[in-house]
């Protein structure tokens, strides 16, 4: 499984519910009339890295910040793969403004000097 697919499944979760979408129902059969797919969006992808655990809001000025957990990708050091924690872990984001083209470079949130930082929590307040 390609290291994005998690991102982009909780942003297609996020941005759906950020644009307050509408179930249609058939009233035929009262079962919903369905979602069509329009495309596949790579929100962050970087080969040295395993990214993780997204979180998603949307900004009053219409901007869409995306925040996740990155570490280092173990496999390219030889070993069997990545853990849920990982003491090189940090959070990271990228941001957008239509949804479909993402910020090319990830910018540091945090980083804890003496253990990684793990699941990001994206809270839009109202003020």
């Amino acid at each position: 499984m390609p290291r994005h697919v998690s991102c982009q499944i909780i942003i297609f979760i996020g941005i759906s519910s950020l644009y307050s979408t509408t179930w249609c129902q058939d009233k035929e059969s009262n079962s919903p009339a369905g979602i069509r797919k329009l495309r596949d969006v790579v929100i962050y992808e970087d080969t040295m890295f395993h990214a993780a655990f997204p979180s998603v809001i949307k900004r009053r000025n219409g901007a869409i910040i995306v925040a996740f957990r990155r570490a280092p990708n173990r496999k390219i050091f030889g070993e069997k793969g990545t853990s849920h924690v990982d003491a090189n872990s940090y959070l990271m984001q990228v941001t957008s403004r239509d949804g479909i083209s993402w910020s090319k470079d990830a910018k540091l949130i945090y980083a804890h000097p003496f253990g990684g930082s793990q699941d990001p929590c994206l809270l839009q307040l109202r003020d």
